[in-house]
């Protein structure tokens, strides 16, 4: 397994749902999915003290780096190929939160009603739906500021951040508005929604309607 850790130390086994990591401390997700996944990693750190992760799969390697006093988490989009994911903080002195998923990970995921009503959506929590073959309008909204959301349709992987004042370009899409709306014909394809967002308190809501 790969990772940088203390000397005789080992990662622990991960189901990808948030958790918190102190300096040098790692954990391992075994097997990913095939096809894309995100990685989401946030400085939890009340002082201005930079972050940094080390995540490892196969026989490759990287670093993500987490700024100091962020109000959203870096999200990154990979396919891992099936392989073990190691993921170890590798700050000098920065607590980091971290957070994966594909589709199927995890617990099932509850359903989404293409009904038109808003269901909950709490950090880490999915829904999913497999969409008509007609046109459809998904809204995402969050009334406790930065809430950031990943949704998957087949190979296609979007993040979106809603009240977000700077509109920031970390995200496919970003708003200061608390919603965000996106009309489209999903063409049957299965929809999966994640709330990635590192906070408790960033409870987000979901809804889907036919048109």
């Amino acid at each position: 397994m790969g990772g940088l850790l203390d000397a005789g130390g080992a990662a622990r086994d991960w189901d990808g749902s948030g958790t918190s990591l102190a300096v040098n401390e790692g954990v391992t997700l075994s097997p990913t999915t095939k096809g894309q996944m995100v990685l989401a990693g946030y400085n939890t750190d009340t002082k201005n003290n930079a972050g940094q992760v080390f995540y490892s799969w196969g026989a490759k390697g990287n670093t993500m780096d987490l700024p100091a006093l962020q109000n959203a988490p870096v999200v990154l989009v990979q396919d891992f190929g099936g392989d073990a994911l190691t993921v170890t903080n590798i700050s000098p002195q920065a607590p980091v939160w971290v957070a994966a998923y594909g589709p199927g990970l995890g617990a099932p995921a509850a359903p989404l009603p293409a009904d038109g009503q808003f269901y909950s959506l709490k950090p880490y929590a999915v829904r999913s739906t497999v969409a008509s073959s007609t046109w459809q309008r998904l809204v995402l909204k969050s009334e406790q500021g930065y809430t950031v959301f990943v949704l998957f349709v087949g190979d296609e992987v979007t993040t979106i951040c809603v009240n977000d004042p700077t509109s920031s370009e970390d995200y496919c899409a970003s708003t200061p508005d608390n919603s965000y709306a996106l009309t489209k014909n999903f063409m049957g394809q299965t929809l999966w929604v994640i709330n990635v967002s590192p906070s408790s308190s960033q409870q987000g809501q979901v809804s889907l309607t036919n048109l």
